[in-house]
């Protein structure tokens, strides 16, 4: 997924794109919105980061530019707060104007405003959470894609093969991340032959979706569970 990011303070575009990019996504990374409005116009992208400080200056007419060109397109905008209060600034003189920025974001057209944009796990988990929103047949949890339309999961750029049952198995405990899944819920959600609705046929189908991703890439996706199941653990923090 390619993410533009329009960050005017040199500082934190350079850490929020590392960060992006070390969790596998493509970044374009710019200072300036008349950069920033080209690369909008002229490629196609998951999702837009913006300055607060470059919204305010022109970046609601991008924000409703974008949408323009790519309406047909499930793309992410956040707008992320600098975060700056001067030292005689109230408390609830900065709450205010985080509240008044935040609902301009939003009727402009942008899909989420981050209130400290230097918080780059909050970024982050923002980003993930509106990535899968725009478009939820595409899960993206640091280096790994789940394609649901197309069926196929991806590891830092690199394609996994498998079959269908075990896409169906990986997909429906990614879904359903962090929860415990019993193989009786696994085997209703997957298998189709009720002859082949043997709980010993989940445990076969998790010990070759391991060997096929956790194990080549050093990784942990699906932890069992003592006497209750499975459950999706990736990624841990």
């Amino acid at each position: 997924m390619r993410i533009l990011m329009i960050e005017n303070s040199h500082t934190l575009n350079q850490n929020l794109e590392n960060a992006l990019k070390e969790v596998g996504y493509q970044v374009d990374s710019v200072e300036d919105l008349k950069t920033g409005k080209y690369n909008a116009e002229v490629k196609i992208y998951s999702a837009i980061l913006l300055s607060e400080s470059l919204f305010k200056e022109d970046g609601q007419q991008l924000v409703k530019t974008f949408k323009a060109f790519h309406d047909s397109l499930p793309v992410a905008i956040l707008v992320l707060a600098n975060n700056k209060n001067s030292d005689d600034e109230s408390h609830n003189d900065k709450t205010n104007g985080d509240e008044a920025s935040e609902i301009a974001a939003l009727k402009a057209g942008a899909d989420g405003y981050v209130r400290n944009g230097g918080n780059i796990d909050l970024v982050l988990a923002h980003l993930e959470a509106r990535l899968y929103k725009a478009n939820p047949n595409i899960m993206t949890m640091e280096q790994l894609v789940i394609n649901k339309r197309e069926q196929t999961v991806h590891y830092d750029g690199e394609v996994i093969d498998m079959t269908r049952l075990m896409f169906d198995v990986f997909f429906h405990l990614a879904s359903h991340q962090g929860e415990v899944l019993s193989r009786d819920q696994l085997l209703d959600a997957s298998w189709e032959e009720p002859c082949l609705r043997l709980t010993d046929a989940v445990d076969g189908v998790i010990s070759r979706l391991r060997h096929k991703i956790d194990k080549p890439f050093g990784i942990t996706t699906i932890e069992a569970v003592r006497g209750r199941g499975y459950r999706f653990c990736f990624p841990k923090y």
